[in-house]
């Protein structure tokens, strides 16, 4: 497919909150991701509050919706992608050398990873805490894990 050459490609799995997917969406563009690759159950691109909180980043972006995802993935996988996603347990996001080929994919805001992405991907990838809140916003934690990609 038309992304095979890219090193880092995004994944969103089921984030349905249209200002989650803008402002994801905003930050791949300010790090330097080029693709993007949305589930099936992501809020619709053409969204207006897609549209507002990514100030103008999808049309800086390779964006594929409506994609099957765990296909997908697994498609990658063959072609030599490391396959990550964020949850709350898993390897530190800074110990990952993202200068190989990898994915990374962000989850539902509630439910996480769907048992199928967990078995289709290497490894799970976390942002330590602190503190005693429970999680950070989906947005959030992927403006921090990408910031590793500069």
């Amino acid at each position: 497919s038309s992304f095979k050459n890219d090193e880092i490609i995004i994944c969103l799995e089921n984030i349905s909150d249209p200002g989650n997917v803008g402002t994801i969406l905003r930050s791949c563009d300010w790090f330097g991701v080029k693709t993007v690759l949305l589930s099936n159950d992501c809020a619709e691109l053409y969204n207006p509050k897609v549209l507002r909180a990514s100030m103008g980043a999808i049309f800086n972006l390779k964006i594929f919706e409506n994609i099957n995802l765990i296909e997908k993935l697994g498609e990658l996988k063959k072609a030599n992608y490391k396959i990550y996603f964020a949850d709350m347990n898993g390897t530190n996001y800074s110990q990952i050398n993202y200068k190989q080929k990898s994915v990374i994919t962000f989850c539902n805001e509630a439910f996480g990873p769907t048992k199928e992405l967990k078995d289709v991907c290497d490894e799970a990838i976390t942002i330590p805490k602190k503190g005693n809140i429970e999680s950070l916003n989906v947005s959030a934690a992927a403006a921090v894990i990408l910031s590793k990609l500069l």
